[in-house]
């Protein structure tokens, strides 16, 4: 069986020693408010460049030892994530905080970064590089999950298009080493309500006034 190229954007990244396949089938309907749809399958302002000069391997790596320890802590694994990648990429300000769950962590990043439920947005910020989450709050536990670069798919009647995820989940299935959509790990009920979220571009700063002219010396 082929192995997974390391070279492979995070997307396609291999976890626990298995080719990333495309998900399968499922067919359950439950809402679980903690990942784990079981969906009918019916079919810029990033922190991170797109070159890879050793540091997005390096975040390769960490995600895989993180999943293993967060396999079923979905905040847990985002946070710790985060607090990576902002010390292999020297960018402070993309550690989430770490004393939140899943629901705050969602309120917060409401507040804080771009919000959009289009799924190939996502994608795209994702595949250039970009730091994307992906989440829904819910009653008792919300989810939360990394978008990573990957082709995605379009899933249900509707065939919406889901981008690539990370993380861990309490529910196993809403669990992803990065081959399975947000359209796999959330239930068919909640998924086309899942919001993706990324850094709101820098605004520019304002240009400086030019200083008066000196009035003429008599």
């Amino acid at each position: 069986m082929p192995r997974v190229d390391e070279s492979f954007d995070l997307g396609a990244m291999e976890i626990d020693g298995h080719v990333a396949k495309e998900p399968g089938p499922h067919g359950d309907k439950i809402t679980t408010g903690a990942g784990g749809g079981k969906g009918d399958d019916s079919d810029l302002h990033p922190h991170a460049p797109p070159v890879d000069d050793g540091r997005a391997a390096k975040l390769r790596a960490a995600a895989r030892d993180l999943l293993r320890t967060y396999a079923r802590d979905c905040s847990g694994f985002v946070k710790a994530y985060s607090r990576a990648l902002a010390e292999i990429y020297g960018r402070p300000e993309a550690a989430l905080p770490a004393a939140m769950d899943a629901n705050e962590l969602l309120a917060f990043l409401e507040g804080a970064y771009e919000g959009s439920t289009d799924g190939r947005a996502a994608k795209a910020h994702a595949d250039a590089g970009g730091i994307v989450y992906a989440g829904l709050r819910a009653p008792v536990n919300g989810h939360i999950m990394v978008v990573v670069p990957g082709p995605g798919g379009a899933r249900g009647a509707d065939q919406r298009f889901y981008p690539n995820v990370l993380g861990g989940g309490l529910n196993p299935l809403g669990a992803s080493d990065g081959s399975k959509t947000a359209g796999d790990t959330w239930s068919t009920t909640d998924r086309p309500r899942v919001k993706y979220y990324w850094p709101r571009p820098k605004k520019a700063a304002p240009p400086k006034p030019k200083p008066e002219p000196e009035p003429p010396k008599r």
